[in-house]
């Protein structure tokens, strides 16, 4: 049994039941305190499978952002790709992601996120965190937590030179063909990542471990159970989290 695969599922699946749940009683469920429990749980798993190869890091920037994440994704042996996020939460009673056109200072996120990714020659994407009840599919809460490269959201949602404003995805628009996929689909080998990553992006980095633990940016977290992570933010696409995660055979 894969347990990366499983874990990807719980933890979808405890998004799915908790939005709602916070939003029946009023309770403020952000982008950032998903982010925190995805990577809480992560570490606990990591906690109770020492064999695997899991490791977390913070970005000693303190304005970093709280939703902001990469994702080392081990595809060969010693050989990792990054994955650069930005998570965006549905919105309960539209089911649209109308924070995706969201500006900070005066630059579209998503310019600031595919920017980042260039610099780091790493692949673009946005996680969705989501809640959807009329979804038609017997596993539906695996779609609790799912990503869809960047590239597909600028090509048919970002701002076009004859509108003047974005067109906002709906969840049925990004999940009923499978545009979006489910968090566990980074359980899959990685050649069969690498093969989906190449039909969308060619100009990424390959990354040997150790060139991916910079210290002059990262400091690895041991036991942080009791700090808060979401202190600062920042005014560009700054990631808080890095996890690096070893090929789970």
């Amino acid at each position: 049994m894969n347990k990366l695969k499983e874990l990807y599922k719980e933890i979808s699946s405890s998004i799915w039941d908790r939005i709602p749940f916070s939003y029946n009683i009023g309770f403020r469920y952000s982008e950032v305190t998903i982010t925190e429990n995805l990577l809480f749980d992560i570490h606990k798993f990591n906690v109770n499978n020492p064999t695997l190869k899991i490791n977390i890091y913070e970005a000693k920037n303190e304005k970093a952002n709280g939703n902001d994440l990469e994702l080392c994704l081990e595809i060969e042996p010693n050989k990792y790709v990054i994955l650069v996020i930005q998570a965006k939460k549905l919105y309960f009673t539209t089911q649209k992601y109308r924070s995706i056109s969201h500006k900070v200072n005066g630059t579209y996120q998503i310019d600031l996120l595919e920017d980042y990714a260039k610099r780091q020659k790493a692949i673009p994407l946005y996680m969705f965190y989501n809640y959807a009840p009329d979804f038609k599919n017997k596993n539906k809460k695996y779609y609790g937590c799912t990503l869809v490269f960047s590239q597909f959201i600028r090509k048919h949602y970002y701002l076009k030179a004859s509108s003047v404003s974005w067109k906002i995805p709906t969840f049925d628009e990004l999940h009923q063909n499978h545009h979006a996929v489910p968090l566990h689909t980074l359980a899959l080998s990685g050649l069969q990542i690498k093969k989906t990553i190449d039909k969308c992006y060619k100009n990424y980095n390959v990354y040997t471990k150790d060139e991916l633990i910079d210290n002059k940016r990262w400091v690895e977290i041991f036991d942080k159970n009791n700090q808060d992570f979401s202190k600062y933010i920042s005014d560009e696409f700054e990631p808080k989290y890095r996890v690096i995660l070893g090929e789970n055979k």
